[in-house]
């Protein structure tokens, strides 16, 4: 099935791997800093690990609910 193409408000980036403990560490300890700026909880202690999908990517858009 070919599906159309579609423009999206925000652009779908890449997502990035991590291959040592320490540089997950780290990009936590950045985004706890951002969240700590912007008034909001850390979220370094609601991480899930998942093993990354190459050509796999989904956007989803809720209307009205």
């Amino acid at each position: 099935m070919d599906w159309p193409k579609a423009r999206h408000e925000i652009p779908m980036g890449s997502l990035n791997k991590v291959n040592a403990e320490q540089e997950l560490k780290d990009w936590a300890a950045r985004c706890d800093e951002l969240a700590v700026k912007a008034d909001l909880p850390p979220v370094s202690t609601d991480l899930a690990l998942t093993e990354k999908l190459d050509g796999i990517s989904i956007e989803v858009v809720y209307a009205e609910g």
